[in-house]
């Protein structure tokens, strides 16, 4: 199986002030990584970029531009540098497995991580149609991957 990932540049600087970002997710799995249910749910990866632990707690994830605390993180810690799956599943939530109570569009969306104050955007993406076992995201440090 061949896996794609489309990447967009970004330079060190945009993601070095230390908050967390999304960083790839994927709209349409059909075959990469399973959920705990053996499921191949839409998933979203979000990075801690500072060189301090972070907790998630209070932070947003969401579809919708004007519901920006559509899901709320519970308290899951980053470690610095450390990153986490969320499965944008809208299942119900299990012990060890973080999961959204929205899915992704293959047709393309916004998608957007909010801090704990239920207004300000941290990072986002307004993608279009998507393709099958392809992920799309960031890549840090201002190279081409």
């Amino acid at each position: 199986m061949r896996v794609s990932v489309y990447l967009l540049v970004v330079f060190a600087p945009i993601l070095g002030w230390g908050g967390p970002v999304i960083t790839e997710f994927m709209a349409i799995n059909d075959s990469v990584l399973a959920d705990q249910d053996g499921e191949f749910s839409d998933w979203v990866e979000v990075h801690n970029p500072s060189s301090e632990s972070l907790s998630l707690e209070g932070y947003f994830l969401t579809d919708r531009s004007d519901d920006l605390t559509k899901w709320e993180f519970p308290d899951v810690v980053l470690d610095a540098g450390g990153y986490v799956i969320v499965f944008a599943s809208n299942k119900v939530p299990v012990e060890g497995e973080l999961r959204s109570n929205f899915k992704l569009s293959g047709g393309g969306e916004f998608l957007g991580l909010v801090a704990p104050d239920g207004a300000t955007i941290l990072s986002s993406f307004d993608f279009g149609q998507q393709k099958v076992d392809v992920s799309f995201g960031l890549l840090s440090g201002g190279g081409e991957g």
